[in-house]
């Protein structure tokens, strides 16, 4: 029986400190291979770099791994569940190898078919997890943590299982992981990670026994320290985040491209996915922001009517609404009603996506080769800006109506005056502009949750800087417009 080979004379370096050198690791198939290591040892960091998923930095180095491995493996992280807005059976479906592979996965997570990931308990988003990592069929299976979250019965069960997997369906099964009862039960060899380098084998004799192994462990950790995961990032990534903070707003522009996917998502294999991705960032960004767009536009009407009213003193007030009310709704609307979807679109849309993010969800179905750009990430920038598109228009729609009943009510007569203005106006520079606008918004939205990663507070940072740039931006389009109308 061959072994399959992970990596060979390999090196990962962060922050100059060689978390592993000239290592190599190779596991058999119907094996199943654990890798023990403390917090901080730099696991995590190994599986991004088996799995090409390690993000450019100048304190990570990495040699390159075995490209088969990408592609005939398959990963499940620490904190992974199923995408939001699909059934248990719709996550398991998404990936599946086959329609039976998915149906054995279902009744083996003993979940409902139809319940929401959104509603499962944290143990329970990690049994749909495993199982749809085992409904790939890949020979290769990496998994991060299982029992992570698992009461006593489920972690037996689940040993069971990955035991059963390797050796009924002869796949190679690699398990990171802390919890010395689960390792004793489910592994075949052991390796210690240790930080100083080198991956070390464990004797039989030790893991064999849970409470040598737990004292073993603790020996071995003792002699080898391990420094934090998180020590050499802080310093090199701020002065570079420091040095690049003039150039972040261009970063939106790499959203563009996704304006010209999203088509593909609703005629793919990946359509269903696709409308439901498109119709969670609509409701978001638009359905329920209708009546908050609605109360704000009507109040910011009175506002300006009471400008108009305090201003003109010597003037009829009921003239200036029929002849600057339109304008106001040529040139304040459109941008009012962005820089509000900007607060509260792009937080939502943010919130949605990058939670899906900082849980190594959208990764860990890129590793499967799903369509998580053209099905998920395009068609959610598309039900974003379609969404800031309708909230704009309540916006304008609103303030319209009020202005209207401002004139019915006190003048009349001028209401015809009102409409003719209306209808004279060059409206398709209005929707053009708005139509920016809302790309705007929902591009910076799109990626500040792409940047997105494992930090606790990663999401709430993105929101903030979701809302803070696409003000921005709004504001500068606007002004450029503005200036290119006047020369």
């Amino acid at each position: 029986m061959q072994r399959v080979s992970i990596f060979e004379d390999f090196r990962l370096k962060l922050a100059g400190h060689a978390v592993l050198e000239h290592a190599s690791l190779s596991v058999l198939p119907g094996e199943v291979l654990v890798i023990m290591g403390p917090s901080g040892v730099g696991k995590s960091l190994l599986t991004d770099a088996v799995f090409s998923l390690l993000e450019t930095s100048a304190t990570v180095e990495a040699s390159d791994v075995n490209p088969a491995v990408a592609r005939q493996g398959c990963v499940v992280f620490q904190h992974a569940g199923g995408l939001p807005h699909l059934s248990v059976r719709q996550n398991l479906r998404l990936v599946a190898a086959t329609s039976a592979l998915a149906d054995e996965a279902l009744q083996a997570s003993g979940l409902a078919p139809n319940a929401s990931p959104e509603r499962l308990s944290g143990g329970e988003k990690r049994r749909l997890a495993v199982q749809r990592a085992l409904a790939t069929g890949k020979p290769l299976l990496w998994f991060d943590e299982p029992a992570a979250g698992l009461d006593v019965h489920r972690s037996e069960t689940l040993a069971k299982q990955l035991r059963a997997e390797a050796q009924d369906h002869g796949r190679a099964v690699i398990v990171v992981e802390h919890q010395p009862a689960f390792i004793c039960a489910v592994a075949d060899r052991v390796v210690w990670m240790l930080g100083d380098g080198h991956l070390q084998e464990v004797p039989p004799e030790v893991w064999a026994d849970e409470a040598i192994l737990s004292q073993h462990f603790r020996d071995a950790v003792q002699a080898a320290p391990a420094g934090s995961e998180d020590e050499g990032w802080s310093h090199p990534a701020f002065r570079w985040a420091m040095l690049a903070w003039p150039l972040r707003p261009l970063r939106w522009l790499r959203s563009l491209p996704y304006a010209l996917l999203w088509p593909l998502g609703f005629f793919s294999s990946g359509w269903s996915l696709a409308v439901r991705s498109a119709g969670v960032a609509w409701s978001l960004t638009g359905l329920r922001g209708i009546p908050y767009f609605a109360a704000v536009s009507a109040i910011f009407s009175l506002i300006f009517l009471l400008v108009f009213e305090l201003a003109v003193a010597f003037v009829d007030p009921s003239a200036v609404v029929a002849r600057m009310g339109p304008q106001v709704l040529l040139r304040v609307a459109p941008v009012l009603a962005c820089l509000l979807a900007a607060a509260q679109a792009g937080s939502s849309l943010t919130a949605w996506l990058g939670t899906m993010q900082s849980q190594r969800q959208l990764d860990a179905l890129r590793v499967l080769h799903a369509p998580v750009e053209r099905g998920l990430i395009a068609p959610t920038w598309f039900g974003g800006m379609l969404g800031v598109l309708c909230s704009a228009f309540v916006f304008a729609a609103v303030m319209a109506l009020v202005f209207a009943g401002y004139l019915h009510w006190n003048a009349p007569e001028m209401l015809d005056s009102y409409v003719q203005a209306l209808r004279a106006l060059p409206w398709m520079n209005a929707l053009g502009r708005t139509l920016l606008f809302s790309a705007v918004v929902a591009s910076v939205a799109v990626d500040e949750s792409l940047e997105v990663r494992r930090q606790s507070d990663s999401v709430a940072r993105a929101v903030t800087a979701s809302i803070v740039w696409g003000t921005i931006w709004v504001i500068a389009s606007e002004a450029l417009i503005l200036a290119i109308e006047l020369l």
